[in-house]
């Protein structure tokens, strides 16, 4: 019991550390951490709250796409996907669908990217995020060159009138 529980709060102050550094761009060091966390939140028998994990995987697969490292973060983002719909929530879906389209667009691979953005957006939208929902938007719209994404944009601000 005391070995678990110690573990457990191992595991916040991994993912805190881990989260300082990326915010300082500081990628390797928080890559580490990110790695320690991810790859032991399986084994805690007394689980964080599913937000807290899924959110893990969210900054971990950012981290990755900052170390130019795209095919390990497209590896962990679809795990955390899995992750959050193993538990039957979708609390960092959108923002990780996101985070899969910037990569594949980073890649070259547009197609891929577009369904994941379009994804990311309707996940936003279904689950009353509407602040990220406001800021996915704007980013979105850049995207000129996918057209059915586009599409998708209109059609979606068409519901909100």
């Amino acid at each position: 019991y005391t070995i678990q529980k110690s573990f457990m709060h191992l595991h916040k102050i991994f993912y805190a550390l881990a989260s300082c550094y990326y915010l300082t761009n500081k990628y390797e060091k928080a890559s580490i951490l990110f790695e320690i966390a991810y790859n032991n939140i399986d084994h805690i028998k007394m689980q964080l709250s599913t937000q807290t994990l899924g959110t893990i995987y969210y900054n971990a697969c950012k981290n990755l796409k900052a170390l130019k490292k795209y095919e390990d973060a497209v590896n962990l983002a679809e795990k955390g996907i899995l992750f959050e719909s193993s538990r039957k929530t979708i609390y960092r879906s959108a923002e990780i669908y996101f985070e899969l389209g910037e990569i594949m667009t980073l890649q070259g691979k547009l197609k891929k990217a577009e369904k994941s953005y379009i994804r990311s957006m309707y996940l936003s939208f279904t689950t009353n995020n509407n602040h990220f929902l406001r800021l996915l938007l704007i980013a979105l719209k850049r995207k000129k060159n996918l057209s059915i994404l586009q599409e998708n944009i209109i059609m979606l601000e068409k519901s909100f009138t």
